[in-house]
């Protein structure tokens, strides 16, 4: 889930305005069952224990604070709803493409020009190509181009199509770099959150209490990146760099019922938003996002807790080996100012500063490679995301083995580890916790505020 810039029980019965504060005193006895929280920031990977059994006594959760704080209202005012209603987010749909196909739906759509004026219309399911040239974006191959266009539906319910796939109602195309155009698809942001729940988890297979958490969560990620990307050309990606958004979900029941039912409720730490990061499988432990994201603001919410629901995932624990050559090469690309050798020693180190390999398991939060040209030290997460986050699922190691030619990985847990545990929060469910005991596990000081 976070990153740009790397990583849903309804409230409606909620009184409007309740004062309520997230304990998250008592969490590890209420969850006796689950792994002990770590020490000194390590993680004992043989020692996790297996499924817990079903709640007998509530656990703690998060609540409703007050209503939309007036010195948050800001947030909603970046948008043309000033105050009223849903506010919207600027999807970066599509990135650097030589062209782009839009057509106009059943109600067709009019295309406006960056200085805002009108310069075509689209009949009903017609279509327009645009495409990046040196001078800027041409319409249908014209001598004519623009910096950037704007295609409006002449209905606001029915949605343009981007490449022949159901977008949104506005999507506004601008030129990337010389040759590509970038598409932002401009989505009210209830309705963006039924595409993020397609797209992250598997809505027909997952709890409602579980899909509340999500939305609430994802819901909570991209409000605060709202609030900090304003002044930029879009707010979020429509991939992992972001939250992986699939469109054409926003009428599908399952995930209108999951959205609807937590409608404007943002997780909060002290009345302020913040990057509500989630992952797949945390592997028995979440981890403080000073350990992956040490750029970012300390948040008590993201300080890390054990788990010990997402034993079902297939990733609950994996094998990797990785090829020495392969690094090398990947270093070269990622860093063509050094003169990357023959690798001739690795260290994986936590945030603790103790070495994981063959006998000590942990999460790396910093990586040194020694090779014949010097040396190379770099942040765990950005390690992570060199060598290819899908092979190499997550920092949560038990062991290492180095064989020579290779490294011999094993290790548990899918994603970066902060935040919300996706089949953690499927686990709780399933056992019994609802949306907000979910949340008030995986961000243990946080609160929710409906904020429109």
């Amino acid at each position: 889930m976070a990153r740009r810039k790397q990583f849903a029980k309804s409230a409606s019965a909620a009184p409007s305005i309740i004062k309520l504060v997230v304990a998250s005193i008592g969490i590890a006895a209420l969850f006796s069952c689950c792994q002990s929280p770590r020490k000194e920031g390590a993680t004992n990977l043989r020692s996790l224990p297996p499924m817990p059994a079903p709640y007998t006594s509530a656990p703690p959760a998060v609540r409703i604070v007050d209503s939309a704080p007036s010195r948050n209202v800001e947030i909603a005012s970046v948008r043309v709803e000033a105050h009223v209603g849903t506010p919207h987010i600027r999807v970066a749909a599509l990135k650097d493409a030589p062209s782009v196909r839009i057509a106009g739906g059943p109600a067709g759509a009019r295309v406006l020009s960056e200085n805002n004026a009108e310069i075509r219309r689209l009949p009903p399911s017609s279509a327009l190509l645009v495409a990046a040239t040196p001078a800027g974006l041409s319409l249908d191959g014209g001598a004519q181009t623009f910096s950037s266009l704007r295609i409006e539906s002449l209905s606001p319910s029915a949605d343009l199509q981007l490449n022949e796939q159901d977008m949104a109602p506005s999507i506004q195309l601008v030129r990337a770099g010389k040759n590509g155009v970038t598409a932002i698809a401009h989505i009210d942001l209830e309705s963006y959150l039924c595409g993020v729940l397609a797209g992250e988890v598997p809505f027909n297979k997952w709890h409602s209490e579980a899909l509340k958490a999500q939305a609430i969560t994802s819901r909570s990620y991209a409000y605060h990146q709202i609030r900090q990307h304003a002044g930029e050309a879009y707010d979020v990606e429509a991939t992992i760099m972001s939250q992986v958004f699939k469109p054409g979900f926003r009428t599908n029941p399952i995930l209108s019922a999951a959205v609807g039912a937590t409608r404007a409720l943002v997780l909060t730490e002290r009345g302020e938003t913040f990057s509500a990061y989630f992952h797949s499988t945390c592997g028995g432990q979440t981890e403080s996002s000073l350990n992956v994201f040490p750029e970012h603001p300390k948040t008590g919410a993201l300080g890390g807790t054990s788990c010990g629901y997402c034993t079902p995932s297939p990733h609950y624990r994996w094998k990797y080996l990785l090829s020495k050559t392969v690094l090398e090469q990947k270093l070269r690309a990622n860093q063509p100012s050094q003169n990357v050798g023959k690798i001739q020693n690795i260290e994986f180190i936590d945030a603790a500063g103790r070495k994981i390999g063959d006998a000590y398991g942990g999460r790396v939060a910093s990586v040194r490679i020694q090779h014949s040209g010097g040396q190379v030290q770099m942040q765990g997460n950005n390690f992570r995301l060199m060598v290819s986050p899908r092979d190499l699922k997550s920092l949560l190691f038990e062991r290492v083995i180095d064989k020579g030619e290779a490294l011999d990985i094993s290790g548990g847990g899918f994603g970066h580890g902060v935040g919300l545990c996706q089949f953690g929060s499927q686990g709780m469910a399933l056992a019994g916790a609802s949306y907000d005991q979910i949340l008030g596990r995986y961000y243990p000081s946080a609160a929710l505020t409906k904020m429109y």
